[in-house]
């Protein structure tokens, strides 16, 4: 079965010879013309797709023109960009104060952390201090029970 798709998909291999050559030659003339019917098809759907379109957004354009005079839209326009602009204005001083308030709460944990950590070195060095105390009374301890 192999053999049979391998000799299928390598018709190079057969001798072109006579008719055979014809209808090899046939084959591959009727291949290129489906090739190029199908092409000219595409082309000539796209072709007249894009017609429609163009047709619609004219057709578009006018009707949006008709209905509406431009000083109008333009001042539609205009009021439009001003309150998006005082929205986008409102939205970034809310993003500018709580990040402010965030920051000043980090300032207040910073400080906070910061005394924290001074306690505990304070500590740790009286710690270390009675810690000497006691080595050195526990060698004069050993020292007096040694004599």
């Amino acid at each position: 079965m192999a053999e049979d798709s391998a000799a299928v998909k390598q018709p190079v291999s057969l001798p072109k010879l006579g008719l055979h050559a014809q209808v090899c030659e046939l084959e591959v003339s009727v291949k290129s013309l489906y090739a190029a019917t199908r092409t000219e098809t595409f082309q000539a759907l796209i072709t007249e797709t894009l017609r429609t379109s163009r047709k619609e957004a004219e057709t578009l354009r006018t009707a949006r023109s008709q209905r509406q005079p431009k000083a109008l839209i333009s001042a539609k326009r205009l009021e439009a960009l001003k309150k998006l602009k005082e929205d986008v204005n409102d939205y970034i001083e809310g993003k500018k104060s709580a990040a402010l308030r965030f920051f000043d709460r980090q300032a207040v944990d910073k400080e906070k952390l910061r005394n924290e950590i001074n306690l505990l070195r304070d500590d740790n060095t009286l710690l270390q201090q009675s810690v000497v105390k006691l080595q050195r009374r526990l060698r004069e301890v050993e020292l007096d029970l040694g004599e």
